[in-house]
């Protein structure tokens, strides 16, 4: 028997389904929005959820990553309660709303985790019990879950919380103390032409957990952690120098020689969008948005560091990678986000030449998604839409070198060696479907094909919508078909 669920029955429904459920409890879900302090519907979910883990039943839950900020605090609180939770990272995204009760009863439907979901909205769910469907619905869970198993949730989407007022100008225009135009700390940084001591500000970051306080320096470590070059000076006196310059030249940090310590200057709170009123440097710093008191915040994910992103990424990639992360908070087009690269320039400190060059390395390496806008021409003039652009979890890259090179193995070299050319050339090569897929089309149509296609492709312009993985497919189709 199928039971429908419209509001406010499924509320009732799940709450008695998550009190009856004797051995495994999944939740698969977009959204689950907890209100401060635990409030609403979702929280009384929250707390059925959690109440179950303490009897000792199997709770797992999976939630969209693009949706991270919305759904922290709810993935927190489950978290901290023993439930098996984490965030999707696939490049697609989850949408599914359901509910598995014991391996028998299903619930699916339209209802997202969320005080409108739950009350006001038109929503309808079904419940059922059918084997055939739970097989299905298993199969289907684990299509999804893949990305699981080649990214590790955590330390995808946990790390340090910082203040979005640390990249963001957009954010804090207006005055802070005497009248001075506040500069966000990390374009500061970057316009002062230093690598190392931007790395060197990530790191105290995150060792002050975001939150400003004393660190006694510990040279020897943090050079060996920032893979400084190596120099006849002596580690003590190397980070003491880029302190002593962030402290006098930009007032990024303060720095005490004398004792050797260390402590970031404290950022104001946002200041309004209007550019209205004066801050203070004093004023302590705003509430962590995955608290559900604001949303106004970026993370510093601990992926970054434990995968070595610091060591590969250049500086200029690194800034445009946490700049998009601000841009997408308040962009309409959400996880994607769209400036122009002039205007990428002038917002967070680039050098015009190098924006293009940062966006293709974090292309390269699957770090950013970027989806090419036709040109138009209106009344004979060349006019152009901007394009889009998505942040990508870092990951492993070390792993994948691996499996890359266990791919290698299964074809010819000069196969194999035809087929990174052509992803290379589209700035996609460190996608193992992709070369899969080009490896096992270059071995049926032959060399000089893929000879041909990779002249046909250079030949386009740089920021041709053309140069993309898709149409080098294309093309290769496009010759076999001719021969067949």
């Amino acid at each position: 028997m199928i039971h429908l669920l419209p509001n406010p029955d499924y509320l009732r429904w799940l709450l008695g389904a998550i009190a009856c459920a004797k051995r495994s409890i999944v939740v698969v879900n977009y959204l689950a929005t907890l209100e401060k302090g635990g409030k609403g519907p979702v929280g009384r979910i929250a707390a059925a959820l959690a109440a179950a883990c303490r009897r000792g039943v199997a709770v797992e839950v999976i939630l969209e990553g693009s949706k991270f900020r919305e759904n922290y605090a709810f993935y927190r609180f489950l978290k901290d309660a023993g439930a098996d939770i984490w965030m999707d990272t696939s490049l697609t995204f989850i949408h599914t709303k359901a509910v598995l009760i014991d391996d028998r009863l299903l619930c699916v439907g339209s209802h997202n985790l969320s005080s409108s979901a739950l009350t006001s909205h038109h929503e309808m769910s079904a419940a059922f019990r059918d084997s055939k469907a739970v097989r299905r619905f298993h199969l289907e869970l684990d299509r999804m879950t893949e990305q699981k198993r080649r990214i590790d949730a955590d330390s995808c989407r946990e790390g340090t919380i910082l203040p979005i007022a640390i990249i963001s100008p957009p954010l804090c225009k207006g005055r802070v103390g005497r009248g001075r135009s506040f500069i966000p700390p990390l374009i500061r940084l970057k316009r002062s032409i230093s690598p190392d001591s931007y790395l060197l500000y990530l790191l105290l970051c995150r060792l002050d957990e975001g939150r400003p306080r004393p660190i006694k320096i510990d040279a020897e470590d943090w050079v060996q952690e920032l893979s400084l070059k190596p120099s006849t000076a002596s580690a003590g006196v190397r980070i003491a120098a880029m302190l002593e310059s962030m402290d006098q030249k930009l007032g990024v940090v303060t720095f005490d020689r004398r004792t050797g310590v260390v402590i970031r200057t404290p950022i104001p709170p946002l200041l309004c969008k209007e550019g209205k009123g004066e801050v203070d440097h004093d004023l302590p710093l705003p509430s962590s948005p995955y608290k559900g008191e604001v949303n106004e915040s970026i993370l510093l994910p601990a992926s970054f560091w434990k995968y070595g992103w610091h060591r590969r990424l250049s500086v200029e990639a690194i800034h445009l990678y946490f700049a998009g992360e601000a841009e997408r908070i308040e962009s309409p087009f959400t996880p994607w986000w769209r400036l122009r690269r002039d205007e990428i320039a002038a917002r967070y400190g680039f050098q015009k030449q190098l924006v293009n060059r940062a966006q293709m390395e974090l292309k390269r390496a699957g770090l950013m998604e970027i989806l090419f806008e036709a040109g138009m021409a209106p009344k004979g003039k060349f006019a152009r839409y901007m394009n889009y652009f998505r942040e990508n979890p870092f990951y492993d890259r070390t792993a994948l070198e691996g499996e890359i090179r266990r791919l290698s193995r299964r074809y010819p070299a000069t196969v194999f060696a035809a087929a990174g050319r052509l992803l290379a050339a589209v700035c996609e090569d460190s996608d193992l479907e992709k070369m899969t897929v080009l490896c096992e089309s270059v071995s049926k149509r032959g060399l000089a094909a893929a000879k041909r296609v990779l002249t046909a492709i250079r030949r386009l312009s740089p920021n041709s919508t053309k140069r993309s993985f898709e149409y080098v497919k294309e093309l290769l189709d496009g010759v076999l078909g001719e021969e067949g």
